[in-house]
């Protein structure tokens, strides 16, 4: 008789919203609703272009250097603007190992100061070197020059220094920098 009242009592249970997940709903856990959001459009710009270059074009190296490069040298004014600068030309020969030398000239009134360049470039095509130029008053002055290659024909450099010299009262010391642009011959 027993087992009889439980099993009325756990079918009246049921039927009065307490079920066996121990909370006190009706309803059931379970998702019974239909998904109707479906994707249906189809994708018209599909890629269908080959890519018939892929990049295997090789790294530049120091070889992909070599050659004559000519250009222009452009100094700065300097010195409380009493020296007004000057611009001429410039020639380089760089050799398969990255070895670099060359001259040029930059007139300054009834002057031309004479350049020399010696330096070295990389495969990524860095320009490095020391370009001395020859002042009438102080002699030789080195000129640090850096730069760099934006591509196989093209080089552009940067350069600094102190021109110093010295009269029979005072020294003077005055930094001078400037440019060198370098096209392929």
């Amino acid at each position: 008789m027993q087992s009889l009242l439980f099993s009325a009592f756990l079918l009246t249970s049921c039927n009065s919203g307490v079920n066996l997940d121990g909370d006190y709903s009706t309803e059931s856990d379970a998702d019974t609703d239909a998904d109707t959001d479906t994707d249906t459009d189809a994708d018209t710009d599909a890629d269908t272009d080959k890519d018939t270059d892929p990049d295997t074009d090789p790294e530049p190296t120091i070889e992909d250097w070599e050659g004559d490069w000519t250009g222009i040298f452009t100094m700065n004014d300097f010195g409380d603007d009493w020296f007004e600068g000057c611009q001429g030309e410039v020639e380089l020969e760089i050799d398969d190992d990255g070895e670099v030398e060359g001259d040029g000239e930059c007139p300054y009134g009834d002057t031309t100061y004479d350049l020399n360049f010696e330096g070295t470039i990389t495969a990524e095509g860095e320009l490095e070197g020391v370009m001395m130029i020859e002042f009438v008053y102080a002699g030789l002055t080195s000129l640090t020059v850096e730069g760099e290659s934006d591509g196989l024909e093209n080089i552009n450099a940067e350069f600094d220094g102190i021109y110093e010299y010295s009269d029979w009262w005072n020294e003077y010391a005055y930094d001078i920098s400037g440019t060198i642009e370098l096209d392929r011959d």
